[in-house]
C-alpha cells in the first residue's frame, strides 16, 4: 500500500473571495508570529489557505513556512461534523516542529467551537 502524501485541491482554499469571507467574517486568534483566522464551513471537512508574504523571509524560508503547515494540517482530525476554513499568515520567526503548528492549528478549531 502506498501512501499518499499530497494536498488535494478540495483542501485548499484558492480564490481570493474565499480568503477574503474567512478574513471578514471569521474569528483570529494570534499566537506569536502566527495569526490563524477560523471560519466555520459547510463542507465535511477543514480546508487550508496560507498567507505567507515576502517579508516573512526569501523564497527558501517561505516555502519551508508552508511546508511545515501543510504537514501540520494533514495531522489534524478529521472533522466530526461539518468542518472549518482555516487561514493561517505569518511573520518572520524561527520555524516550529509540525507538532507545535498542529497544536497551535488545533487550538484555533477548538476555540471556534466554543460559543
Amino acid at each position: 500500500m502506498m501512501l499518499s502524501f499530497g494536498f488535494d485541491r478540495s483542501l485548499r482554499l484558492i480564490k481570493p473571495a474565499q480568503f477574503e469571507l474567512v478574513y471578514s467574517n471569521g474569528k483570529a486568534m494570534h499566537h506569536g508570529p502566527v495569526k490563524v483566522h477560523t471560519l466555520a464551513n459547510e463542507c465535511s471537512h477543514h480546508r487550508l489557505g496560507l498567507s505567507v508574504p515576502r517579508r516573512a523571509g526569501n523564497a527558501v524560508r517561505r516555502n519551508r513556512y508552508k511546508r511545515l503547515l501543510r504537514d501540520a494540517f494533514r495531522h489534524l482530525p478529521e472533522a466530526t461534523g461539518s468542518g472549518y476554513d482555516l487561514v493561517i499568515t505569518i511573520r518572520a520567526h524561527q520555524p516550529y516542529s509540525p507538532g507545535r503548528y498542529q497544536e497551535i492549528l488545533q487550538e484555533a478549531i477548538n476555540r471556534m467551537r466554543q460559543p
